[in-house]
């Protein structure tokens, strides 16, 4: 699943954009690869003043990328950025080594969800697949001015069946976040093994499809902005830029719960599994600390878990508001997790039979 590799001119200082600085440097140090416009340029300032290191920050455009990268032999001395949705693709084939938690002494700081992503057995004692270090949602998004004239606001997604919103919602051309938010919506998990047993389903992803006047996954928020819907399904990542820039929107997540994404920095397997190196280590624990939690989460378009843990670390709006302040809801949230073929034939059965092949007026991108 691809997500998050949109709209990154909408806010926030990245290290895309320091991208030509870091081509002067002779990548013989520690190489790290990384999700365009991921992480703040002040962080990478500080890691490097920090530590010393001849770092090189190679900037990649989308996971898929990064996931590919997996296939080279990228030497002893990098470091990977990994969606949690391709990490169980990385370890099945050993395209990722494990880690040794001695050498990383705060990992037992994160939050207990996300200790649990990079425990996914086979692994070694004492060991874990990565270090998570942010994250976000599936949230929506609306206009306040619309709402104030209906006189409600949006809170869960049983909002999108309101008559009243009819036409006016767009949704991501994502079959794994429309079944799985109607699936939230009828109180199931997002990753349902067997969704063609849940009788009301079908019903209402049809009644859904012909309330939505969009569906599209880069091109949700112009829309948005203009008036021409009053509300969009997107991820928090495309979500908070615009917050921080426009007060005319506001955002939520679900009360009954929604998706939830995490990025991993992993170490790519390079013939037999070797020990983390200094370099290597000093990286990864660097994103453990309180003070570069708060900053990250502050500067960029996610949020480190480790402010989940953590009540002495501040965390400031709209990221907050959006992501943190609703206990139950992101209790209640879950990480998309890899299906089955089987399971993945099914779901994509149930978006033809109830998506693509509705005949109404909708757009789609």
């Amino acid at each position: 699943m691809e997500r998050r590799s949109f709209l990154r001119g909408l806010g926030g200082l990245s290290l895309g954009l320091l991208a030509g600085g870091c081509q002067g440097i002779t990548p013989t140090g520690l190489t790290i690869h990384g999700l365009k416009g991921s992480l703040p340029a002040q962080l990478l300032r500080r890691f490097r003043q920090a530590s010393g290191q001849n770092l090189s920050y190679q900037v990649h455009l989308t996971p898929a990328d990064l996931f590919a990268l997996l296939a080279d032999d990228l030497g002893d001395n990098s470091l990977v950025s990994l969606g949690q949705a391709w990490l169980d693709g990385a370890i099945a084939p050993g395209k990722i080594q494990p880690m040794a938690k001695s050498a990383l002494p705060s990992l037992e700081d994160l939050d207990p969800r996300w200790q649990s992503l990079i425990e996914t057995p086979p692994l070694p004692t004492d060991t874990v697949w990565g270090i998570p270090y942010r994250w976000g949602a599936t949230v929506m998004v609306y206009r306040r001015d619309r709402f104030a004239e209906l006189g409600w606001t949006p809170t869960d997604w049983s909002d999108l069946w309101r008559s009243d919103l009819q036409g006016k919602f767009s949704l991501l051309n994502d079959p794994r976040e429309v079944i799985g938010l109607t699936l939230k919506h009828l109180g199931h998990s997002y990753n349902s093994d067997r969704p063609q047993d849940i009788p009301p389903l079908l019903a209402n992803l049809q009644s859904l499809r012909q309330g939505c006047k969009l569906f599209s996954s880069d091109a949700y928020l112009q829309p948005l902005v203009l008036g021409d819907t009053w509300l969009a399904v997107g991820w928090s990542s495309d979500v908070l830029p615009l917050l921080k820039r426009d007060d005319t929107l506001g955002a939520v997540m679900p009360k009954s719960g929604t998706a939830l994404w995490t990025d991993i920095w992993v170490q790519p397997q390079s013939g037999e599994n070797q020990p983390l190196d200094l370099d290597q280590q000093a990286w990864l624990n660097f994103w453990l600390e309180p003070e570069v939690a708060r900053l990250l989460s502050q500067f960029s378009d996610g949020v480190s878990p480790l402010i989940l843990s953590s009540e002495d670390i501040e965390l400031p709006s709209p990221a907050e508001t959006l992501l943190l302040t609703d206990g139950p809801a992101l209790a209640a949230s879950e990480f998309i997790l890899p299906q089955a073929p089987e399971v993945a034939a099914q779901y994509q059965k149930i978006w033809t039979e109830t998506i693509l092949r509705w005949d109404g007026t909708a757009d789609s991108t």
